[in-house]
């Protein structure tokens, strides 16, 4: 199987022909449109039908692809209203995420992933490395979530990321990796740190209001652009 991600030992195969072809998708190795058989996807990544079937079946419920019966699956494009919906809800998870955790009083370690993906986040700025960034830039906001101690929320969020993800990824289409992000970041987690969960909540919907304020003016002009 070619280039498939071993994050946990204990994934399973299906688990693993999802990241694969989801990876795919996100990073524009597929663009909106790609259309691919289900045989060619099994040969390809040299696993049998039924975890391929598995991985679908979960990309289709993420929304980012669309099974067609026997013409196997099209990668779907995003319109600006479902990158400005997704990015709404999106928001509202987060907001209630650091809302949480700052009133929890994380401890002092667990705030190291965050640390670590934000100065990932500025090396690559300062490189023009926009793939690094962007993975940085997710691992960021996937700690983040988890740094709530809530699980439900996190199972939502991560229900929710591949979508999400996108969304973001079609933004980078249309504008640089901010230079702000990595200040904000460091701003936000001030909050936390300092138990103040309204000012947490309002740091984090300023970050991403810049982003929501570019997608409203988008409203109607059709399809986004390709990555």
């Amino acid at each position: 199987m070619r280039s498939m991600p071993q994050r946990q030992e204990s994934a399973t195969l299906a688990d693993r022909v999802y990241e694969e072809i989801r990876s795919r998708i996100l990073y524009r190795q597929w663009g909106d449109g790609h259309h691919a058989l289900e045989q060619e996807i099994a040969e390809d990544l040299g696993a049998s039908r039924t975890p391929i079937r598995q991985a679908l079946s979960r990309l289709q419920s993420d929304g980012l692809i669309k099974i067609v019966p026997r013409h196997g699956i099209l990668v779907l494009p995003m319109s600006p209203r479902e990158v400005r919906e997704t990015y709404q809800v999106f928001a509202r998870l987060e907001s209630l995420a650091v809302e949480l955790s700052a009133a929890k009083h994380p401890a002092r370690d667990e705030f190291e992933p965050l640390e670590q993906a934000n100065h990932e986040m500025a090396i690559a700025h300062a490189a023009g490395d926009v793939e690094t960034w962007t993975r940085a830039d997710e691992a960021f906001h996937y700690h983040l979530v988890a740094l709530s101690g809530n699980r439900i929320l996190n199972e939502v969020h991560q229900n929710f990321w591949g979508r999400a993800l996108r969304a973001r990824l079609t933004m980078l289409s249309l504008m640089p990796p901010p230079a702000r992000s990595t200040g904000e970041h460091a701003r936000l987690l001030e909050a936390i740190r300092e138990g103040n969960p309204a000012l947490a909540r309002a740091r984090l919907e300023a970050h991403f209001e810049p982003i929501i304020s570019y997608v409203n003016a988008l409203k109607g002009h059709g399809l986004m652009s390709p990555y």
